[in-house]
């Protein structure tokens, strides 16, 4: 009887720190997860921003093609 306590009392500890390692796994994929959301947000603003002034380069340029003739 003692022993069957103190197996189960070992798994319980073992399941314990399963539990607590995959905890932080979660916590660790949640974070990676918003540090890459966070970079892509980044990327796609700056690609916009560069797409509008690419894309007012291209106006000012038309317009002043258009106004020479």
């Amino acid at each position: 009887m003692q022993t069957n306590i103190t197996q189960l009392r070992q798994a319980y500890d073992e399941l314990e720190n399963e539990v607590t390692r995959l905890d932080q796994e979660i916590i660790d994929i949640i974070k990676k997860d918003e540090e890459e959301r966070a970079r892509e947000q980044k990327a796609h603003e700056d690609q916009v921003e560069y797409l509008k002034a690419l894309n007012q380069d291209y106006k000012s340029e038309l317009e002043q093609l258009l106004s020479t003739n």
